[in-house]
């Protein structure tokens, strides 16, 4: 009996109780992005933080390492924080990776982990982590993130009917992730952009540990040039399936966000308030 608890106990996924287990397994939940400070604004597509400690709760245990390839602005960093978690993170543009770490060294440190934000390209991410950490790269738990919507961010300057980037617009708000010829969002052709975030993920296969979750949160997407829709978060689910196994999905859903006529009256076209949390394990 003693066994068989022990087990179970090195197997548990995280540090929560049942009540609120079961509360965090809810298939869908709203949750509207408070407020963002001046400098965050200038990220153009910040996720609410409550979205990183929802699964970092879930999916880790306290001391884990928690990791995310496109770090933006450090929201997964500062959530990994403040759940007593380690965190690593890997952004692009180099503006972001001096912000987060102004912003974790003026954070009060509750528990003994630590943050790592690297300046680099998440497609050679196995290289920048081996060269970080001088080749001995810490075991990754938990690896949650939100990749770039492919190019939709820079269609939003060039007529997409959106009331948030036309606001971005008009106040001289970055509407896109800028100009680095390695920015994904750059990428024109969708299945060479898929195969790129793909390839990603694989090498984040390799790093996890096993029974470790990814969490992607992803939009199904449509291109203002040629008015189709991406599954994006379908092609991504039935990709990384191959070699992770697809748990899951929840829906994120936003009660708040403004609505605009679209299409009328001639044509469908939604607006579209949630996201897809797509939630894979590596299994053996």
């Amino acid at each position: 009996m003693s066994q068989t608890l022990s087990l179970q106990e090195a197997n548990r996924i995280n540090d929560l109780d049942g009540k609120t287990w079961t509360k965090l397994t809810k298939s869908w939940f709203i949750i509207n992005p408070k407020p963002r400070t001046e400098r965050e604004l200038t990220h153009p597509a910040k996720f609410p933080i409550e979205i990183p400690r929802r699964f970092i709760r879930l999916f880790s245990r306290k001391q884990q390492t928690v990791f995310d390839p496109f770090c933006g602005c450090g929201t997964t960093l500062y959530a990994a924080r403040g759940l007593g978690r380690n965190g690593i993170g890997i952004e692009l543009n180099e503006g972001w990776v001096e912000y987060i770490r102004t912003q974790l060294t003026q954070t009060t440190l509750i528990e003994p982990v630590w943050q790592e934000v690297i300046h680099g390209d998440a497609r050679e991410l196995t290289s920048l982590l081996n060269s970080h950490f001088a080749g001995n790269i810490p075991q990754l738990d938990l690896c949650i993130t939100s990749p770039p919507y492919w190019k939709i961010l820079r269609d939003s300057g060039t007529g997409r009917c959106d009331t948030q980037a036309k606001d971005r617009i008009a106040t001289g708000l970055p509407t896109d992730y800028g100009d680095d010829p390695r920015n994904l969002e750059l990428v024109d052709d969708y299945q060479e952009f898929l195969y790129g975030l793909v390839a990603i993920f694989r090498q984040i296969h390799k790093l996890l540990r096993d029974r470790g979750f990814l969490v992607i949160i992803v939009q199904n997407l449509r291109n203002t040039e040629d008015k189709q829709v991406y599954p994006l978060a379908w092609h991504l689910g039935l990709a990384l399936g191959r070699f992770f196994e697809l748990k899951r999905e929840q829906l994120w859903c936003q009660a708040n966000k403004s609505v605009g006529l679209h299409g009328f009256p001639t044509s469908y076209i939604s607006n579209v308030h949630h996201h897809y949390c797509l939630i894979f394990q590596k299994t053996k």
